[in-house]
This record gives structure tokens, C-alpha cells and sequence, in this order.
């Protein structure tokens, strides 16, 4: 029986989880944050100049079960209504038209292997679903001042997500993917 209860301890001292939550009051404090995500897209007005734009999201959930030092199962939620543009009719646009939040109120990243947080690989895949819709996202990672940074592209088209062009701007269909974890 003892033999059983030091087995027992020594997998729950070897594999526990972790999460790491946040929730910023707006657009800015959610880019000046320790932890962030972030999406970033082109748009081509008239056909000349082109500009970029942001959202943030403003509100998530990281979540891993640890195991000897590894980062097993980490996956990244957030709530669609936590999304910000800093542009109020772009964030309805893009809340209801794009990506249904009513009916797929969150968007999920999920990575494809265990990490070690300390030492990321350069690169490692990833499934982003969004709308009900799932497709890969290689990611490239690196680690900075005890945080580990990320980037990846992805299609909208992949997605199914309806292109939000309007009349005088037309949205670029690759957007890029970028955050940044604070290690606990």
C-alpha cells in the first residue's frame, strides 16, 4: 500500500496542469499586455494605397497539462465577443458577418505537440478552428525575456470566413497570427 501512495505522488507531483487567463478593459491595454494575441490583416482602398489593421484579443484562456518540465496539450481559447479592432463597425462586422458568434462563440489554437517552454522549438503545428472549421497553422516560436512569442499565416478562405471587403476596400484573404506568452 505504500509502494501504491508514493507511486501515486510522484505522478501527481510529475504531471499537473496549468492555465494562464487574462482579461484587458480595452483595445490598447490588451496590445500592452504581458500575454497577447493578435491578428493582422491588409486592406487596399481604391485599389491604391494599401493599410494594415490590428485586432486584439482582449480576453483568453491558455491551458496545458505539464509533465516533466513539457507543455502536453496547450490549448488557446477565445471568446469571439472578446475580439477588438479598436473600430467599433469592423468588430460587429467581424463578429456576426465573419465569424458567427452566435452560433461559434469561441476560437480555439491548438498545438499539434508537447513544448518545452523554456527551450521552444523553431517551429511547430498548430489547428485553429474557428466558425467550425479547423485548418493547420504552422507557427514559428521563439522565447524572449521569459516569454515565448509566436507568429503563423492563415487563409480566411481556409476558414470559410465571407470576405469582408467593402465597396472601397478590398481585405487581403492571408492574415497573420502573433502572440505572446508570459511563463508563469
Amino acid at each position: 500500500m505504500r509502494q501504491l501512495f508514493w507511486i501515486l505522488a510522484a505522478v501527481a507531483v510529475s504531471a499537473h496542469g496549468g492555465e494562464l487567463a487574462w482579461k484587458h478593459a480595452d483595445y490598447d491595454k490588451a496590445g500592452a499586455a504581458a500575454t497577447t494575441f493578435a491578428f493582422h490583416g491588409e486592406s487596399t482602398k481604391l485599389g491604391v494605397w494599401t493599410t494594415t489593421f490590428e485586432g486584439r484579443a482582449r480576453e483568453g484562456l491558455l491551458a496545458w497539462r505539464e509533465d516533466q518540465g513539457l507543455w502536453h496539450d496547450v490549448v488557446l481559447t477565445m471568446p469571439v465577443a472578446g475580439l477588438d479592432t479598436d473600430s467599433d463597425a469592423r468588430d460587429e462586422k467581424m463578429g456576426e458577418h465573419c465569424l458567427q458568434a452566435s452560433a461559434h462563440p469561441t476560437i480555439v489554437v491548438r498545438l499539434a505537440a508537447p513544448i518545452d517552454p523554456r527551450n521552444p522549438p523553431a517551429e511547430i503545428a498548430a489547428t485553429l478552428s474557428v466558425r467550425g472549421r479547423e485548418t493547420s497553422v504552422p507557427l514559428r516560436l521563439s522565447r524572449r525575456e521569459g516569454t515565448v512569442e509566436g507568429e503563423g499565416r492563415f487563409k480566411l478562405s481556409a476558414l470559410g470566413i465571407p470576405d469582408p471587403s467593402i465597396a472601397v476596400a478590398k481585405v487581403r484573404d492571408e492574415f497573420t497570427i502573433r502572440f505572446k506568452v508570459a511563463l508563469p
